[in-house]
């Protein structure tokens, strides 16, 4: 079996064909036209403020055992960090969610450029320069 033939193949199945290279293309096109706005990002930020609240108190109140022992037990620091956390984890996740999906295709797009343009050739022939011809005699 011929080795560089193997290392040929080999390297066909992680390249970037000319389709995936266009669709990585227009995917970044429609993120960069498509990020999301501060208003979406302060909108996901009030309804993860709102559940991170809810989820504190239900949290409380199952933890000890209902409505009697819950009175004294949720500290208004409490509710104030869960909210904090809840509006920061999901307002920043339209915009983190972006810039990974962005990273992504751009990185498609890199290794689509960085790849070597197709040897012509049989399949298995080495038609590299460093090889000389093989010549008749």
């Amino acid at each position: 079996m011929n080795f560089r033939a193997t290392l040929d193949e080999l390297v066909k199945l992680g390249a970037v064909s000319d389709t995936q290279a266009e669709a990585a293309l227009e995917r970044l096109d429609s993120l960069e036209k498509n990020r999301p706005t501060a208003g979406q990002m302060l909108g996901y930020g009030a309804l993860g403020t709102g559940a991170g609240v809810a989820s504190k108190a239900l949290g409380t109140l199952v933890e000890h055992g209902g409505a009697p022992s819950f009175a004294g037990r949720l500290a208004p620091r409490a509710l104030l960090a869960a909210g904090v956390t809840g509006g920061l984890m999901a307002g920043a996740t339209p915009a983190i969610r972006a810039g990974l999906d962005r990273h992504r295709e751009i990185g498609t797009l890199k290794k689509f450029l960085a790849e070597p343009p197709p040897a012509i050739g049989p399949a298995g022939v080495d038609t590299s320069p460093e090889v000389p011809p093989k010549t008749e005699i």
